[in-house]
């Protein structure tokens, strides 16, 4: 290893891995300070209180919410302009999972403000981060790659027309 530096002899019993992957520090673990619940930030030492975090997961959620209905506007409702009804069912249609946006990021965000950073690392809220995070990355890659996504071949009297 380099100098200063050690690493654990041992391997957990079956392991395969080498042991200097064992003891390799996880690089996306958050330092101790930073996961400190506290009503005073500045007191304690930590980068935001646990109030501040409830505030941002409402804030994203919220915009969260506005882009999801612009994106649903702008895919749906743009794709027949005279066709009102029928682009209005389409974008209620879409934004039907928004109710899973608001109840899920307000569930982070009473957890963090209630019981403070420590219990964003229970089961339930680790599950519902994780579930975020996954469905956020793929709403980012459907926005990013739309006409791929929604590229189709009309044959009908009433040909499709894009703004």
């Amino acid at each position: 290893g380099r100098p200063g530096r050690q690493h654990a002899d041992i391997a957990p019993p079956g392991s395969s891995l080498p042991t200097r992957a064992l003891a390799a520090p996880p690089l996306l673990r958050p330092a101790p300070a930073a996961i400190r619940a506290s009503a005073s930030s500045a007191a304690n030492g930590e980068l935001i209180s646990a109030h501040a975090a409830a505030r941002m997961y409402r804030l994203l959620g919220g915009a969260t919410s506005a882009a999801w209905v612009c994106c649903s506007v702008a895919a749906l409702a743009t794709y027949k302009p005279h066709r009102v009804l029928h682009n209005a069912i389409g974008v209620a249609q879409a934004c039907t999972a928004l109710p899973l946006v608001w109840t899920t990021t307000e569930s982070l965000a009473r957890t963090v403000a209630d019981n403070g950073w420590e219990a964003l690392g229970d089961a339930q809220p680790r599950s519902l981060n994780l579930g975020l995070a996954a469905a956020s990355a793929w709403c980012a890659v459907t926005a990013a790659a739309a006409p791929a996504f929604t590229a189709a071949v009309v044959r009908t009297s009433d040909p499709v027309r894009y703004p």
